[in-house]
């Protein structure tokens, strides 16, 4: 399935203007990043939600942390020893889903910085589908240092 992943979303967390989104850019993708891009789309295939994400967490060619979204009620996810650093101010327990961006950030914040991000979501239908961060990840990914984003686009 990797075979087919040639190009992708991509920007600099970082964008233009910090209150600014991520920028759409549709990349052709090297080897190393249908690489990683494809862990990622493995580990959607791994998630229990009916929207499946993954996200691998990557810097200086080490995979730092490999992550799915998950539901909110998994005892893994959610506990007094797992901090919200998707949106801090908001009690865990109120959340319906823990993001696959936050889960690799949870699984290795000290060296998130100036990291890469590769993020994945399968459709129902097990189709490669459109991933771009949420603005709530990309806040938090911007807090944490991530220095890039790239997600899979519909196919």
């Amino acid at each position: 399935m990797t075979d087919k992943v040639e190009i992708a979303g991509s920007s600099p967390v970082w964008a233009n203007n910090e209150n600014k989104e991520l920028e759409n850019r549709v990349i052709k993708l090297s080897k190393q990043e249908r690489k990683y891009l494809g862990y990622a789309i493995t580990a959607a295939n791994m998630s229990t939600c009916k929207t499946r994400h993954g996200a691998v967490l990557v810097k200086n060619g080490n995979v730092l942390a490999i992550g799915v979204n998950a539901l909110k009620n998994d005892p893994h996810i959610v506990g007094p020893d797992k901090p919200n650093v998707l949106a801090p101010s908001v009690d865990v327990k109120d959340m319906m889903s823990v993001h696959a961006e936050e889960s690799v950030i949870r699984a290795n914040s000290e060296e998130a910085d100036n990291a890469v991000v590769y993020i994945a979501r399968l459709a129902a239908d097990g189709e490669i589908a459109l991933s771009k961060p949420c603005e709530a990840c990309q806040r938090m990914l911007k807090k944490y240092g991530v220095k890039k984003a790239i997600w899979t686009i519909a196919e």
